[in-house]
């Protein structure tokens, strides 16, 4: 009996975790935060036709986004790679390739497959690998 004590006491505190968790839910539904454009119109699984194109288009400094390099240096100042060889006040044309889903050789257990973004210098290479 003693231990259907210790039982009862966890799930109760299960109980109180689950309850904080659901009004938590609530709430950022509420906020409108769990909105999904992508599961709304059913591509959230489009990993490369729809993410990584979307992803890569708005790093890309001569994307159609028409922001320049701003998309790209706020992600690399997030990574906290400031060092990548960007010059700082603008990027020259061709100077950065953005490239999605390069084949990286022959798939086995542990090399090769793609990549599914690629942001390149010529020297220097940042590898995405996208999981939505």
């Amino acid at each position: 009996m003693k231990n259907m004590g210790k039982i009862q006491n966890l799930l109760n505190k299960v109980e109180a975790i689950r309850q904080k968790a659901e009004k938590f839910r609530a709430k950022s539904y509420q906020k409108g935060e769990e909105f999904d454009v992508f599961s709304v119109v059913g591509l959230w699984d489009e990993e490369v036709k729809l993410h990584s194109a979307i992803i890569a288009e708005l790093l890309d400094p001569h994307g159609s986004h028409g922001a320049g390099d701003f998309y790209l240096k706020q992600f690399l100042h997030i990574l906290e790679r400031d060092d990548f060889p960007l010059e700082a006040k603008r990027v020259k044309p061709n100077s950065v390739r953005k490239i999605t889903e390069r084949y990286i050789g022959r798939m086995t257990e542990t090399t090769g497959g793609r990549v599914d973004i690629i942001i390149e210098d010529g020297k220097h290479a940042l590898i995405i690998e996208n999981k939505p």
